[in-house]
């Protein structure tokens, strides 16, 4: 049983480490937008 809960976990990292690789880049670019157009947003 530990061996199979051992290939689940490493098959779960796997899969999940490349969606939260993607999540925090779109959480970076969002951070980045929002920063850049909240000034152009006050002179207007």
């Amino acid at each position: 049983h530990l061996n199979e809960l051992m290939i689940l976990t490493e098959g779960a990292v796997v899969m999940v480490t490349p969606f939260v690789c993607i999540l925090i880049s779109y959480i970076h670019i969002t951070w980045a937008v929002l920063r850049v157009s909240s000034p152009r947003g006050g002179w207007k």
